[in-house]
């Protein structure tokens, strides 16, 4: 399930300018925002139930760290 997701992932942000985000356009945003809330709702519903699913939790907690991340890292620049 998430051998393709981190793929995917890095495809749609490797289209953004990372180092120029104050030009991201709005497609770009939605790709960002929506990445994050991807990760943040996973991470919600994922992790904090521990007993429920605990090893596809783990399975799934770089790629969602990774996320996580890389949108956090967008956000960031985006208010620079």
């Amino acid at each position: 399930m998430a051998g393709n997701a981190e793929a995917e992932a890095n495809a749609l942000f490797s289209a953004i300018d990372m180092n120029n985000l104050a030009a991201v356009s709005a497609a770009d945003l939605k790709v960002i925002k929506g990445t994050h809330d991807a990760a943040e709702d996973a991470e919600v519903n994922a992790f904090n139930p521990a007993a429920s699913g605990a090893a596809t939790a783990l399975q799934l907690r770089p790629l969602l760290f990774h996320l996580s991340i890389r949108s956090r890292e967008a956000k960031t620049n985006c208010r620079q």
